[in-house]
């Protein structure tokens, strides 16, 4: 194992803190020469403060300048007072269905005349009738340009627009 010459200087740094707090350790306050007596020799404070003789202070309030009226606000300007548009309450915005989970993939007319929707809904084909419940969705109606139907939580009508032919 080789050091080099910045290895081996913070090494003999690191002994030479070490030694100096060992020898401080060692030392005994009473030997602690007589700059550190003076300093214990100092009164101690006392533990309650002084009784303060009555003293006028009109004669330093009268001395000193008051502030001119155009002085600047030395801590800002105090924020105005809220008004009464940002004190009234806003009314939470009313809830909204969700997009149609559903697209169109077509539809049969059976023999009886009554169409059969087939509704992809991701990868799953669902088919359903006018007037049948389909997850939170009622179909309602069916024409040539769309299917609509309507989300029952919220009562509100949607419509799956059919592919039109150009």
């Amino acid at each position: 194992m080789s050091l080099n010459k910045r290895q081996l200087g913070l090494w003999g740094a690191l002994v030479a803190t070490l030694a100096a707090t060992w020898w401080a350790s060692t030392v005994d306050t009473d030997e602690a020469g007589p700059a550190t007596a003076e300093l214990r020799s100092a009164p101690a404070r006392a533990s309650r403060p002084a009784a303060v003789a009555n003293v006028d202070l009109a004669a330093l309030a009268v001395a000193r300048p008051a502030f001119a009226p155009t002085a600047p606000a030395v801590f800002g300007l105090p924020p105005p007072p809220p008004s009464a548009r940002q004190n009234a309450r806003v009314a939470p915005p009313r809830p909204r269905a969700p997009a149609v989970p559903y697209t169109y993939a077509g539809s049969l007319i059976d023999t009886d005349g009554a169409r059969t929707l087939f509704l992809l809904e991701g990868e799953r084909l669902v088919m359903a009738r006018v007037g049948e419940v389909i997850g939170r969705y009622r179909i309602d109606a069916v024409d040539e340009r769309a299917v609509t139907l309507t989300y029952l939580p919220l009562k509100e009508i949607q419509r799956i627009q059919l592919a039109t032919a150009p």
